[in-house]
């Protein structure tokens, strides 16, 4: 090393007079979510005084090189993944005096959905309806209805996927308390309503739905979504929605996955909820005891010891999606369609089968006056087209 100083005079290492230290400091980039965008390189170390700026989705750091000479040091890139947008940096620009961390900003984007009725109606609405939701987000399709035809699913075009939920969403198991009744709701989709009403305790309680189990593929990302309604929920300790890696899968499980709903969300309608859980190899551990795996949703709540719970809800269009393999995992029978937002519009078009006419029961009555004789024909039902009557010469009337 050799230094210089400001009479020319040159030291040569290892004099003293040599001797300078410098501070270097860690610059971290990092993403505000990395499922929404990622930066590249994360990490660079730097001498003090060295700047940095931006560009875009670009971020530049600059050091010294000789008195006020810089040099670009690295370009760091923020990269949004399909479905997303690079926002901003949290700081433009700045001086590295210090460790410093820097964040790229991702938002997720919006886009919208056209439902065509195609010369029917949806929501009593016979023109198209738009509707505009965040990427990798549900919307629940109701049924679409036409004056003499039966819909026969919808058909999508442009960006998006569409699913079939459950028909009725029915449980393989469920505690004692709660009931469990089909129903159709105001658009003609069959949901599925449990409750229990008024039962007391004096231990706390556990009561439980468990849904089917189903086949996983070990690295492979699963989602389990479903729309539900809560009606009631009285002195209970908790709602729980599980994500569940096998039977009673609770709290304390590697990777443990849930979410729930409180007495605040009563009467607020459908809402849609999604729950991500990866399993990798062939158990699970909790309580340092290794379980096999067994993936299901289960749906628990308590009722407190020496209380008394009521609750009711309904559940829907339950959808289990391999989100690694792109591909929707059956759970029974096929039910109401369930659109997914992609990255870009999409369409959905009702398909419609025209109902045969229905001629039972039909009658005619005829009239006579001077001049001539009409027959009135009772109108077919539940089909469309047009038919006709007709007297032929020499009919007896």
């Amino acid at each position: 090393v050799r230094a210089k100083n400001s009479d020319t005079t040159n030291y040569t290492s290892p004099s003293s007079n040599a001797t300078r230290a410098v501070t270097v400091y860690a610059v971290t980039i990092n993403s505000n979510s990395e499922t929404m965008g990622t930066v590249t390189p994360g990490t660079y170390n730097v001498i003090s005084g060295a700047t940095y700026t931006t560009n875009s989705n670009k971020l530049t750091i600059k050091g010294v090189t000789t008195g006020t000479t810089t040099k670009d040091l690295t370009t760091v890139t923020a990269t949004a993944k399909t479905g997303y947008s690079f926002s901003k940096w949290s700081n433009a620009s700045g001086t590295i005096s210090s460790a410093t961390t820097i964040t790229a900003t991702f938002s997720v984007n919006s886009y919208k959905l056209t439902i065509n009725p195609n010369s029917g109606s949806y929501n009593s609405k016979t023109t198209n309806t738009e509707v505009t939701q965040n990427y990798d987000t549900y919307y629940g399709l109701n049924i679409p209805t036409r004056t003499g035809y039966t819909v026969n699913g919808w058909s999508l075009t442009n960006s998006g996927t569409l699913y079939r939920g459950n028909a009725s969403a029915k449980a393989t198991s469920k505690s004692g308390q709660f009931t469990e009744t089909v129903k159709t709701d105001a658009d003609g989709s069959q949901y599925t309503n449990y409750k229990f009403t008024d039962v007391s305790v004096t231990a706390i309680t556990y009561p439980n739905v468990v849904y089917p189990n189903y086949t996983f593929t070990s690295g492979h990302t699963y989602r389990i979504t479903f729309e539900v309604r809560l009606n009631t929920c009285t002195n209970l300790g908790y709602l729980v929605f599980r994500h569940a890696g096998f039977n009673n899968d609770w709290g304390g499980t590697t990777g443990y996955v849930a979410t729930g709903m409180t007495s605040s969300d009563v009467g607020k309608g459908w809402k849609t909820y999604s729950m991500n859980r990866t399993f990798t190899g062939t158990t699970l551990t909790r309580s340092g005891n290794d379980i096999v795996i067994n993936p299901r949703f289960e749906i628990y709540c308590s009722i407190p010891a020496n209380n008394t719970g009521s609750l009711d809800f309904d559940i829907k269009n339950i959808i289990i999606e391999d989100i690694t393999a792109n591909t929707q995992i059956s759970s029974g029978t096929y039910g109401g369609y369930v659109y997914k937002f992609g990255a870009g519009v999409g369409t959905v078009t009702a398909q419609w089968t025209a109902n045969a006419l229905t001629f039972g029961n039909q009658t005619i009555t005829k009239s006579y006056n001077a001049s001539e004789q009409t027959a009135n024909v009772t109108v077919a039902t539940n089909g469309t087209g047009t038919y006709t009557y007709t007297k032929k010469s020499g009919e007896t009337d």
